[in-house]
């Protein structure tokens, strides 16, 4: 094992420097999970510590699943579990913390085990040129499976495997010009592929329920031809559409050119009541073609989304976009792989997840901002209770925290009086950032 001769620089406490360039001697490989850690005296002498502060950060290491100690013997390195680990993606600078995204990181352990089996399937293709119309038939099944599961009859020809979830809207996006209705706020990331495509945007302003009536006069007016939906945890505000409201949007959903209803957050169902979760869109509005991925509840660097084209929708429509953008097969085969895991996956996450989200909530409430309890998602849509949004991010980005202003979700860049907080981070640093923006707004007055 060797150290970085900067590791001291950076923000926290010794303790936490040193734990840091540890793990990260573990992530690039000088430290092989099940080899022997250093001594204490080892790595004192190395990084030129007391090895107290050793002792601490083997303490805070065996705490996050990094480490085993076992007993009087030396400790042992190993990848944490996925109930150990952080959600939240490692940063690549250790200066502060980064709220301005809600990207995951992997179950390492689980899909390290699923990339090693996915490598040894790979051979066979390696003959071909790396290329999948529509995607790897196992795959395709294994999705139309778990949507048949779900109560959602789907067959293998009808899914198409793209880079992302993105990649599947981008397909629906050329495959229809014209205006597209959105509701406001939504993803930024789609507000972001509309322009860069100069398309048209038609804002559909979100309350708790959706507005029929502002939607038909919308498409009335406008006549848009995609309307992208996130009706499940929506993102930014985590609110959950009832299958009453879907139900009647669907009696007006022919007027909205081709529905699109973004499902990439559907398994992150934080709710404790037991209630279950509403049908699909497309149990109510056959003709919604629906977009899901694996980036929210397994890895954002898995690339692996897909499309459920309904049957009023020739696939071959989409079938240029694997051909144009296609899906690495490495990828495609580690999916598969993981795909019998998925259950325990997303059931560790949500538990953690759940946990992070009220603690988030908790702290907010105390410090007298208002934040609806999120049913599920990653992120809490926070209301500040005056347009002070742009300030507010401006000043906590001087103290190391980095938000994200309601604006950036909005079609009209409107919105200041929000921000978008996620609760993939722990505890210990949701409260830290809390406490942040607290003293950020009374230095704004």
């Amino acid at each position: 094992m060797q150290l970085r001769a900067d590791w001291k620089a950076g923000s926290g406490s010794l303790v936490d420097r040193l734990s840091r360039e540890v793990q990260e001697a573990i992530i690039i490989g000088w430290l092989a999970p099940g080899s022997l850690l250093p001594s204490e005296r080892q790595l004192a002498e190395m990084a030129g510590v007391s090895r107290a502060t050793v002792a601490a950060s083997i303490d805070e290491l065996v705490g996050s699943g990094w480490i085993d100690r076992r007993n009087r013997a030396r400790s042992v390195v190993r990848l944490p579990s996925d109930r150990d680990q952080s959600i939240a993606a490692r940063r690549t600078t250790a200066a502060g913390i980064d709220l301005s995204a809600a990207r995951v990181a992997a179950p390492v352990e689980r899909v390290v085990e699923a990339m090693d089996r996915a490598r040894g399937r790979v051979t066979p293709h390696l003959l071909g040129d790396g290329r999948s119309r529509l995607g790897l038939a196992e795959l395709r099944e294994l999705i139309a499976a778990r949507y048949r599961h779900d109560g959602l009859d789907t067959t293998a020809d009808q899914i198409v495997v793209t880079n992302g979830a993105m990649g599947a809207l981008n397909a629906v996006l050329d495959a229809r010009p014209g205006r597209v209705l959105v509701e406001d706020p939504t993803y930024h990331g789609v507000l972001r592929m509309l322009a860069s495509k100069r398309r048209k945007v038609v804002a559909w302003p979100r309350t708790p329920v959706w507005n029929m009536s502002a939607a038909g006069e919308l498409a009335r007016q406008y006549s848009p031809a995609v309307t992208y939906l996130v009706p499940d945890f929506h993102n930014p505000t985590g609110l959950l559409v009832a299958d009453v409201d879907r139900e009647r949007f669907s009696r007006i959903a022919d007027r909205l050119g081709v529905v699109v209803a973004d499902e990439t957050l559907r398994d992150l169902d934080l709710r404790t009541d037991g209630a279950t979760m509403p049908r699909h869109l497309a149990a109510h509005v056959a003709s919604a073609v629906t977009i899901g991925g694996l980036s929210k509840s397994v890895w954002s660097g898995l690339r692996i989304g897909w499309m459920r084209v309904p049957a009023s929708i020739d696939v071959a429509t989409f079938a240029a976009i694997t051909e144009f953008q296609p899906v690495p097969i490495l990828d495609q085969l580690v999916a598969i792989e993981i795909w019998s895991e998925l259950a325990a996956i997303i059931a560790a996450r949500v538990e953690r997840l759940r946990c992070h989200r009220d603690v988030l909530v908790d702290a907010l409430r105390a410090v007298g901002l208002t934040a609806r309890l999120p049913d599920g998602g990653l992120v809490a849509w926070v209301d500040l209770g005056r347009p002070v949004a742009s300030q507010l991010v401006s000043a906590a980005s001087a103290r190391g925290v980095a938000l994200s202003r309601g604006a950036t979700y909005s079609v009209a860049s409107s919105l200041e009086r929000f921000v978008r907080v996620p609760f993939t981070e722990g505890p210990d640093a949701i409260r830290a950032s809390v406490a942040t923006i607290e003293r950020c707004l009374d230095q704004i007055g």
